[in-house]
């Protein structure tokens, strides 16, 4: 049963060809990446803004590091679906395999968390921009927060683009989506 639930849970990610290395646990998992993941849960951002209101910065990744954490993201999650491939739930299935997808998917959705908690400064400024008389900024850095989440899913990271710019952009884009009257809405 867990193999059927595994299976019918979608795995989005983009992939690299050095995902397929022999140790690419090793390099896309290794220091670095775990260096990074505990300055981000040590400090950082839990709201709007730091001690005593004094602002974040937009985002305390560098180019680099932001890279080194989506691709180690994208990492998890194409692995986790490698193992899925395996899996048939009409045969006996290695309680091995599924922790190690499910250790996989956990690690994927830290990865998701700490690059989500490493933006919120870039979501509160984008809100404070967009909260007005229809919504005050609390509801708007709200939906701000949950669109910054699904942007982490779906940023290439692979190209040029940096993700503060790409999710400033997008979260501007939502909010004028969101504040633009419907066709027939004018009654």
């Amino acid at each position: 049963q867990r193999a059927a639930e595994m299976l019918a849970q979608p795995l989005d990610y983009f992939r690299e060809e050095a995902f397929a290395e022999p140790d690419a646990d090793r390099l896309l998992f290794g220091e670095d990446v775990e260096d990074l993941l505990s300055r981000l849960a040590q400090g950082g951002p839990s709201g709007p803004t730091g001690e005593a209101g004094e602002p974040w910065p937009l985002t305390p990744l560098g180019q680099a590091e932001e890279r080194a954490l989506f691709r180690a993201l994208n990492y998890a999650k194409s692995r986790a679906d490698e193992l899925r491939q395996e899996l048939n739930p009409r045969r006996y299935v290695p309680s091995g395999v599924l922790r190690r997808i499910e250790a996989l998917r956990g690690r994927a959705e830290t990865l998701r968390e700490r690059l989500v908690r490493a933006h919120l400064p870039l979501a509160a400024q984008v809100a404070r921009q967009h909260a007005g008389a229809g919504a005050g900024f609390q509801e708007t850095y709200a939906r701000a927060r949950t669109q910054l989440g699904h942007l982490v899913e779906t940023f290439d990271y692979r190209g040029r683009a940096r993700f503060p710019r790409y999710a400033s952009l997008e979260l501007m884009k939502a909010f004028a989506r969101a504040a633009t009257p419907q066709a027939g809405d004018d009654a």
